[in-house]
């Protein structure tokens, strides 16, 4: 088995809850004082900021080394 399947078929339920939070984000649209905003919450769903719009969500993202991934 390679490292990579070793990790996750040693992967107990806690640790996978937070894999990813510290760098994964995603996006929500969302309205604020009747404007379109985006929330960007941590991987685990935890609500972290919200912006204007998806550049500066991007831009906040990176500048804390993390990535926007798309959910669906």
């Amino acid at each position: 088995m390679d490292m990579a399947a070793a990790f996750f078929h040693n992967l107990t339920a806690e640790r996978f809850l937070r894999l990813g939070v510290l760098s994964l984000v995603y996006l929500r649209s969302c309205v604020v004082a009747g404007e379109l905003a985006y929330a960007i919450h941590s991987a685990d769903g935890v609500l972290v900021s919200v912006v204007e719009d998806i550049d500066a969500a991007t831009m906040l993202a990176s500048d804390y080394g993390m990535a926007v991934v798309a959910v669906h």
